[in-house]
C-alpha cells in the first residue's frame, strides 16, 4: 500500500528554489546499533542555494557529512545544516552517515523500533530507495513489520546484493517498524571420555567436539564429577569454577576466539586412585559423564582403561548403553586419547549415552573392581637323544604368566629321577604382547641306559 505524507508544497513562490531530492538509504541494523548510509541527490532549479537543511530521523547522531563544495556542517536540534563554499545551482549531491545507538540484548531479546527517514527540508518532492540489511546475521537479525508509504520490490531490480529487503518511495514515508533480535545459539555436541583407573591416581581425559550454529560463542559451561581436579585446559584461554549441584562442577570454559560451526577441545583432569595397591576388592567405584547442560543434544562415549591385573564388572547404570570396545576403538577421538594408555593398562568397560535438552537423566555407572587370579599356561617339550650308549632327554616348558608375578615355579617329577638331573636352566624376558612373561625352564635328565 502506497501512503503519502504531508510534503512541502510542489509550488513556489516566483523566485524562491526548487528543490527536487532523491535520498536513497541503506539501512543496517547490528546487535548495539542502527546506521543510515544517505546518498543525497539534490536538483536545486530557479535559483541557487548557499544553504540545505536535512531534518534527521529522531535519537540519531550524525557520523559523517560529505558533499559537492561542502564548507560546514552542524546540527541544530533535529536539523542538520549544510553550508556551501559557493552558491550551488542544478545538481547537488552529499552523503550522510547516521547511527543510533541500541541497548544490549540477552540471546532470544529483540528490540521493536520506529525508524524515519532524512528529509530535505523545503523539497518540492522526494524520491528514493531503501535497503535493509544485517551486519551480521550471527549477532543480530533484522525484520520489516509495517512500512506504509513504502513499496516493497525485489533487490536484485535494484542491482543490490546481501540485503534483507528494498523499497521504493515517491513522497517522505511514515516511519516504519524494524525489529531486531539477536539470535540464539544452537549447540549440539559429541564427547569422548576415556577414564584411566589407576592405583596413584585415575586420570581423565575429555574431548569435546561441539557444533555451533545460528550464532557464535564465547564460552561454554561443562558438567562433571566434583572429585575432578582439572590439570589441563588445553585451548581453553580461562576455566571459572560454578556451583555445585547434585555431586556435579560445572565449569565454565572462556575461549580464546569466538566458537561457530565445528570446534574440538581437550581437557584432562585427575582424581584420587581407585585401584588399591594391596589387591583388596574395591564395592564401588562410581563413574558419571561429563555433560554440556546447554547444548540441544550430546552424544557421548565413555571408555574405561584399568590395570591388566584388574578385573571390571558393571553394576546399576543410568543413561548409559554398553557399547563393543574394539568398535569404538576405531572411533577418532576416542583412538586419540587411547595413545596415552600405558603397556600395563587395557580397555575394560564402554559405553555410549544421548542426551538431550531438558533430560533429567544424568549418565552414571557403577562399577566393581577385584584383582585377577594369576593365569599361567605351558607348552611341554620333550627331546629324546640316544648317543654314545646313553639316552638323554631335555625336557622344555614354554609359559605365559597373566596378571600377577610368579614368584616361583614347581616341577613335579618322578623321585626316580632326582639323580640323573643333569642341568636346569630358567630364562624370562618381555612379552611380544602387552602385560606378559615368557618363561622357559630346562630340565636335563641324563641316565645310563
Amino acid at each position: 500500500m502506497l501512503f503519502r505524507s504531508p510534503s512541502p508544497a510542489a509550488a513556489a513562490v516566483a523566485g524562491d528554489p526548487l528543490l527536487l531530492a532523491q535520498v536513497d538509504v541503506r539501512l543496517t541494523a547490528a546487535e548495539r546499533s542502527l546506521r543510515w548510509e544517505c546518498l543525497l541527490n539534490v536538483d536545486v532549479q530557479r535559483r541557487s542555494v548557499r544553504e540545505l537543511a536535512i531534518r534527521l530521523p529522531p535519537q540519531t547522531q550524525v557520523l559523517a557529512v560529505d558533499g559537492t563544495s561542502l564548507r560546514t556542517w552542524e546540527v541544530a536540534g533535529d536539523r542538520l545544516l549544510v553550508r556551501l563554499h559557493e552558491p550551488v545551482e542544478g545538481r547537488w549531491q552529499g552523503r550522510l552517515r547516521l547511527e543510533r545507538l541500541l541497548d544490549a540484548l540477552a540471546p532470544g531479546a529483540r528490540h521493536e523500533l520506529t525508524v524515519a527517514l532524512p528529509q530535505v527540508e523545503g523539497a518540492a518532492r522526494t524520491t528514493g530507495v531503501v535497503a535493509v540489511d544485517e551486519a551480521s546475521r550471527l549477532s543480530a537479525t533484522v525484520a520489516v513489520g509495517a512500512h506504509d508509504g513504502l513499496m516493497q520490490v525485489d533487490p536484485q531490480e535494484l542491482q543490490l546484493k546481501d540485503v534483507v529487503a528494498a523499497f521504493r518511495y515517491l513522497a517522505p514515508p511514515p516511519p516504519a517498524t524494524v525489529t531486531i533480535t539477536r539470535p540464539v545459539s544452537e549447540l549440539r555436541a559429541q564427547i569422548a571420555q576415556v577414564v584411566r583407573l589407576g592405583q596413584d591416581e585415575d586420570v581423565i581425559a575429555v574431548t569435546l567436539l561441539p557444533q555451533v550454529a545460528k550464532a557464535p560463542v564465547f564460552a561454554l559451561d561443562l558438567l562433571v564429577p566434583e572429585t575432578w581436579e582439572l590439570t589441563d585446559a588445553g585451548a581453553v584461554d580461562e576455566v571459572r569454577k560454578g556451583a555445585v549441584a547434585d555431586g556435579l562442577l560445572r565449569l565454565t570454559l572462556h575461549l580464546r576466539n569466538q566458537l561457530i560451526g565445528a570446534g574440538s577441545l581437550t581437557l584432562r583432569f585427575r582424581a584420587a586412585p581407585s585401584i588399591p595397591r594391596d589387591g583388596t576388592p574395591v564395592e564401588r567405584i562410581d563413574l558419571r559423564a561429563a555433560l554440556l547442560p546447554a547444548a540441544r543434544q550430546v552424544r557421548g562415549q565413555v571408555l574405561v582403561v584399568a590395570p591388566r591385573a584388574w578385573a571390571l564388572t558393571a553394576g546399576n547404570a543410568s543413561g548409559l548403553t554398553g557399547a563393543e570396545i574394539d568398535a569404538m576403538r576405531h572411533d577418532s577421538a576416542v583412538a586419540a586419547l587411547l595413545g596415552e594408555v600405558k603397556e600395563t593398562e587395557e580397555p575394560a568397560q564402554a559405553w555410549r549415552y544421548l542426551v538431550s535438552e531438558g533430560d533429567a537423566v544424568r549418565p552414571a555407572v557403577v562399577l566393581r573392581a577385584s584383582a585377577r587370579a594369576r593365569e599361567l599356561t605351558l607348552r611341554h617339550e620333550e627331546q629324546v637323544l640316544v648317543a654314545d650308549g646313553a639316552l638323554k632327554r631335555t625336557i622344555t616348558w614354554r609359559g605365559d604368566v597373566r596378571y600377577a608375578a610368579a614368584p616361583s615355579l614347581t616341577v613335579l617329577a618322578p623321585s626316580a629321577l632326582d639323580e640323573a638331573l643333569a642341568e636346569y636352566q630358567y630364562s624370562s624376558g618381555p612379552a611380544r604382547r602387552r602385560n606378559r612373561r615368557w618363561a622357559s625352564l630346562a630340565r636335563r635328565l641324563q641316565r645310563q641306559t
